[in-house]
């Protein structure tokens, strides 16, 4: 996934316009950074305020603005209006933003590189946009479509998240819906939730009344992950009776141990071809995991044990729990390979000293 570089995507954007819409365009983009980092820095007084965070935030805001204005329809057009197309010369980014790394920074500047450990602290940014999410264009409290609007982003900025392999962040869009505005108005003020008429993006009451298999990205495998995609994009696509385009099967993941899927340079692939990945084999990893632990691991445990001494020695059996260890043949079938078991020299503070591995009990 490629990085986000604000100074390098704004420089493409501008280059791509006309030379009398090049300074209304740094006005807007400069403009929109530092509302955007004065609204957020003022609106966030319990949650974090990391400059350099934000500030990288802002110019992402500021680059799906420009991404938005250029392909959003007007509210007053016809319901059957099509969206303006994107021109060419504007790369696509998200709506998973990554941060830019070391290799950025050496590649831009190999003189004098700015090697910094705030490089490294920047989170990467999920952005629930409309431009990225057309589908969630609905009431989630009426269920209704219309007089639903997209209004703003949503002032206090990022919400933190936990990620896989480290924190990132994510950042809304409001909805304001026109029918809870009005009933909401007639009923009176309250504290209820009906009284909610504006929904961000990033909030719990926007996806309350989601099915948890029905939010984007969420408890998938990335297969389906894909084939989903595939069916929304053609759901939402313009019926069009001079290029007609037919619904496809997606066919499954080739099947381990099959025919491997060859593609040879120049060659023309059929279009049902299946997916491409296939699924990692159990005795692939234990290879894998046994060659990692004879090269790092073993060496490594010996030089330990050397180093470990005790006052009061014990021998420690393990046969029964080595009995308990079954593997699993290509016939679905639990076997026992282990007949003996480990003996175990422990000291004092129950470190193990030394062991051997007996082949069977009658040793």
């Amino acid at each position: 996934m490629s990085a986000f570089e604000p100074a390098t995507i704004r420089t493409v954007i501008r280059a791509s316009l006309q030379p009398n819409e090049r300074a209304r365009f740094d006005k807007d983009w400069d403009d929109t950074v530092k509302q955007r980092l004065t609204k957020w820095l003022q609106n966030r007084p319990t949650q974090s305020r990391d400059v350099e965070q934000l500030t990288w935030e802002a110019n992402i805001v500021a680059y799906v603005n420009v991404l938005y204005e250029r392909t959003k329809i007007h509210g007053n057009c016809k319901r059957d209006t099509e969206a303006p197309a994107l021109k060419k010369n504007i790369p696509i980014y998200g709506p998973r933003f990554v941060p830019p790394s070391y290799l950025h920074v050496q590649k831009r500047n190999p003189v004098t590189p700015l090697i910094k450990p705030s490089v490294l602290f920047l989170k990467p940014l999920h952005v629930i946009h409309p431009f990225y999410y057309g589908n969630l264009r609905k009431c989630p409290q009426c269920g209704s479509s219309e007089g639903v609007s997209w209004n703003s982003w949503v002032n206090t900025g990022h919400r933190e998240l936990y990620g896989l392999r480290q924190g990132e962040c994510a950042l809304g869009y409001q909805l304001r819906c026109k029918g809870c505005t009005t009933g909401s108005t007639m009923q009176g003020s309250g504290d209820s939730d009906s009284d909610q008429h504006c929904f961000a993006t990033t909030s719990s009451a926007f996806w309350r009344k989601w099915e948890h298999w029905n939010i984007p990205q969420l408890h998938l495998l990335e297969y389906k992950q894909r084939e989903l995609e595939y069916l929304q994009a053609f759901e939402s696509r313009k019926v069009n009776a001079l290029v007609p385009v037919e619904l496809k099967p997606f066919k499954a993941p080739a099947i381990l141990g099959g025919e491997a899927l060859i593609v040879l340079d120049g060659a023309d692939v059929e279009e049902d071809n299946p997916y491409g990945d296939k699924s990692i084999s159990d005795d692939f990893i234990s290879d894998i995991y046994l060659d990692f632990d004879k090269r790092a691991r073993a060496t490594e445990s010996q030089e330990y044990l050397r180093t470990l001494s005790g006052i009061t020695l014990s021998l420690d059996a393990t046969f029964k729990s080595a009995k308990k260890a079954t593997v699993v043949d290509d016939k679905k079938q639990r076997v026992c390979l282990t007949k003996g078991g480990l003996l175990s020299v422990i000291n004092e503070r129950n470190e193990i000293l030394a062991w051997v591995c007996i082949a069977s009990v009658s040793v």
